[in-house]
């Protein structure tokens, strides 16, 4: 049973998963029917919530929940879809702050997770409705939400980097060596994988990010050997392709790849879309490292992260007082670190 989930800036482990968090029942509308972080905010939830605000959406089939929201910012509903969000996590964040009696008792977190956010001054936001045109309408209703709890929320927009900002492939190249010019990157998300190379062009890295590519199957694959060959294919197969596409010839790759588990201590999580990777072996990073080092006939340096802590790895001048929390298919979280 897998009970650890991050490492707190001060070393010591966190057992917070987000998703499954359960602030208490008081706090929590009844009318949402809320149970645990994932029922406050999750894609899965905006859909429910579109459907209900949108009905002749249901005749639609499949549809991106983002791309109608973008689409139709502005309609009354999708501003009151907007606040129940930023209500949802600020019931989330605020019951993580205070660390009451009944949230200590409803979740079994260590006591360096509760001292952390008793001490915690920043969040950081990156991904769903922190982006587009809704976020200005997120971020302010989640501001006045946490008002006078001394936490400040922030999307940054002040890092070094040039071209588009797709944060988590950013952080997969941001702790590299500034000797390596060329940084291959790559995010395995729930719904979408996506992919590029990082330039370094004196202190600042350019982004040059290739289309996503939207997938549907990879969460409610079975978690076996068969999963885990096909998964392990379908990232070699994106690495290599996008090795290709740059017709990138050299002697070496750097490559930093992200994805959307748990990876602690080289284990991979036994929940997730990609958990069934963990069955390859116990150190699924060397295993890929030398699945791509035969297949390129080159020397290959691989490093790997969850989602979350990619992007966690551009803030690492707000440590050791802050979280990351990514707003994708699932909430995630990390935690950055001091150098």
């Amino acid at each position: 049973m897998e009970t650890v989930k991050k490492i707190l800036p001060d070393g010591r482990d966190s057992w917070l998963s987000l998703n499954e968090y359960k602030p208490p029942a008081a706090d929590i509308p009844a009318a949402w029917k809320a149970v645990k972080g994932e029922d406050l905010y999750s894609m899965d939830l905006i859909r429910k919530l579109l459907l209900e605000l949108f009905p002749e959406l249901s005749s639609v089939g499949d549809f991106s929940p983002m791309g109608f929201i973008r689409r139709n910012n502005g309609d009354p509903r999708i501003t009151r879809l907007v606040h129940r969000l930023s209500e949802g996590l600020a019931i989330l964040l605020i019951s993580l702050i205070e660390g009451s009696a009944p949230s200590r008792e409803l979740n079994h977190l260590s006591d360096a997770d509760w001292e952390f956010w008793a001490g915690c001054k920043h969040i950081i936001l990156d991904g769903g409705m922190a982006k587009g045109p809704a976020a200005n309408a997120f971020l302010d209703h989640l501001r006045a939400c946490l008002a006078d709890r001394g936490i400040s929320v922030k999307v940054d927009r002040t890092l070094p980097i040039d071209g588009n900002r797709t944060m988590s492939l950013l952080g997969c190249a941001a702790p590299e060596p500034d000797y390596y010019q060329t940084i291959y990157v790559f995010d395995f998300g729930n719904s979408k994988i996506k992919s590029g190379r990082c330039l370094r062009i004196g202190k600042r890295l350019r982004l040059e990010e290739l289309p996503g590519v939207l997938h549907k199957d990879f969460w409610n694959m079975k978690d076996d050997s068969g999963t885990a060959r096909l998964l392990h294919e379908t990232i070699c197969e994106t690495i290599l392709n996008t090795l290709d596409y740059y017709e990138d010839f050299g002697p070496e790759y750097r490559i930093g790849m992200c994805f959307a588990n748990n990876y602690l201590r080289q284990q991979i999580s036994n929940r997730g879309s990609y958990r069934s990777l963990r069955l390859l072996g116990d150190d699924y990073r060397s295993f890929l490292q030398k699945s791509l080092e035969t297949q390129t006939c080159k020397k290959v340096s691989l490093s790997l992260y969850n989602d979350a802590e990619a992007v966690a790895n551009l803030y690492q001048r707000w440590a050791p007082d802050a979280a990351v929390i990514t707003l994708g298919t699932h909430l995630g979280i990390a935690y950055p670190h001091t150098c």
